[in-house]
């Protein structure tokens, strides 16, 4: 109501006038309002995950469509692998949309030019992350960008709730990412370098557990 209002008494001052910079201003710190206070409510409210059948290639290719749609997500590439033998599995695709919609804005904020995001989805796990007789039982989505990267004593707390390293951030993202990933009996893990960028290595069961 507030930001309706405030876009309505913008439309009303002429153009040049120095209020316009104001209620400019205003809106932007409105709209940061509204997406802390819609983060908040994300984490706090345990949302029980609706699981239906879902191909995670369709999922993160609908997310890479929206996030193309945003001024930071035209200045980003994006570089897709998919597993084109991918099997459905059972997922809330909504909260699954939800977390690679964080991981890629993620990813846009650490680097605002020449963001790179390649996203690579494998049948199985791949060796190294889990024992061999767990392998097959999960499916692993990597999201690699080519950012600043994270220091070692910042990369363990990154997915605490609140934890941030920017002045306009909640810390809220990457809190909210991991609980709906453990709300469908997933893992994520993360590897970084500075100067070099940062993975984010997500697995999903392919049954539920």
């Amino acid at each position: 109501g507030i930001s309706g209002a405030a876009q309505l008494l913008s439309r009303e001052i002429p153009a040049g006038d120095s209020r316009a910079g104001i209620m400019e201003e205003m809106i932007g710190l409105i709209s940061r309002l509204d997406n802390t206070i819609k983060n908040l409510l994300n984490f706090a409210r345990y949302t029980e995950p609706e699981f239906a059948p879902a191909n995670i290639n369709e999922v993160i290719e609908k997310v890479i469509f929206f996030v193309r749609q945003v001024p930071e997500g035209k200045k980003a590439s994006f570089v897709t692998q998919y597993d084109q033998a991918m099997e459905e599995i059972e997922v809330d695709a909504d909260q699954m949309k939800q977390v690679f919609l964080n991981l890629f804005l993620n990813a846009l904020q650490a680097k605002a030019e020449d963001c790179e995001i390649s996203v690579k989805t494998y049948g199985e796990a791949l060796p190294g992350f889990m024992e061999l007789s767990h392998r097959k039982h999960f499916i692993m989505v990597s999201v690699i960008d080519n950012g600043p990267g994270i220091t070692t004593d910042k990369l363990g707390k990154i997915f605490q709730p609140f934890y941030t390293t920017r002045e306009e951030g909640t810390g809220l993202g990457l809190s909210i990412t991991r609980k709906i990933v453990d709300l469908h009996e997933g893992r994520i893990t993360v590897e970084s370098e500075v100067g070099k960028g940062t993975a984010f290595h997500i697995f999903f069961p392919k049954k539920k557990l």
